[in-house]
């Protein structure tokens, strides 16, 4: 059944979310819990009783729409979703309950890790005032199109490297072969020379690839340009130097077909830059000191 996948969601991601939609009210709060609760009739509005402790309707649509936002394939609709996640508010309330009889509530790593969570919520509040009206306009979003092309075309295509490798068993003669090429001989002919991979006999060419061949070869190639010769790395074989030969791209989707879905990400851009730019003014309004030699 599709529902049986919410299984997956742990007591511990309720309980944070729990703090969420109840505005981080401190444990204490909410007052001693009993043990035994009074039926409850769909007409008093009242969705669940744990004892003294009671969550309307109203608040558990609320808790259902927050996991659904932290859980994307939770399913808001589904009734069997819904008496999933009741169950797992049952348990933690029935815990809640349990810690306070037994004093934890007041220990002091509980109560700073609630205000915490509460002053990271209270700072999100902020943000969100902060960006509630800012979306971005089309010229802004065919901006974000000409900065991004690079990582839109390869999202859309990967690109293609041209490699060449040259392999040996021995870190030495590798290092050795490395110093060869950086001093102008020619990567096939050094290849050809010292080389025990299978593509030595072509000069240690692999051709065009859209992935390494091995995990440890990613890094090594990731940082080169075009003609560049990586440092000398371990792979499955031995002791490796790459050489990038060539590297196709392909070109980015033509603006208005991918436009819709740059709205978001352009949008989430200029509303950091518009957070940080608030932050950056707020320095400016109050006494700001971070004491290095205590960090």
């Amino acid at each position: 059944m599709k529902t049986r996948q919410f299984k997956h969601i742990t007591l511990l991601s309720i309980l944070v979310l729990s703090v969420a939609l109840t505005s981080c009210k401190k444990l204490s709060a909410q007052g001693e819990q009993k043990t035994a609760a009074p039926a409850v009739s769909a007409a008093s509005g009242i969705a669940i009783q744990v004892g003294d402790w009671k969550m309307t309707k109203e608040q558990f649509e609320a808790r259902v729409n927050v996991v659904k936002a932290s859980v994307p394939q939770f399913d808001g609709q589904s009734k069997d979703a819904k008496k999933m996640l009741a169950e797992e508010i049952v348990r933690q309330q029935l815990l809640v309950a349990d810690a306070k009889q037994k004093g934890l509530a007041n220990k002091k790593e509980v109560e700073d890790a609630v205000e915490d969570f509460r002053n990271t919520m209270i700072a999100q509040a902020a943000a969100a005032e902060v960006v509630k009206n800012i979306t971005a306009t089309d010229e802004e979003i065919k901006k974000f199109y000409d900065a991004k092309k690079e990582v839109i075309a390869s999202m859309a295509t990967p690109p293609q490297f041209h490699l060449a490798e040259i392999v040996t068993a021995d870190e030495t003669k590798t290092k050795e072969a490395l110093a060869r090429v950086q001093k102008g001989e020619d990567f096939a002919v050094v290849a050809k020379a010292v080389s025990t991979g299978k593509s030595a006999a072509n000069g240690g060419d692999l051709g065009f690839l859209s992935q390494p061949v091995f995990p440890e070869m990613g890094p090594a190639v990731a940082s080169l340009k075009e003609g560049g010769v990586s440092e000398v790395f371990k792979g499955p074989e031995g002791f490796y130097i790459v050489k990038l030969t060539e590297k196709k791209i392909a070109e980015a989707p033509a603006f208005e077909k991918v436009k819709s879905d740059l709205v978001q990400p352009a949008t989430m851009q200029k509303q950091q830059e518009a957070v940080l730019k608030y932050i950056e003014d707020l320095k400016t309004k109050n006494k700001v000191v971070v004491n290095d030699n205590l960090l």
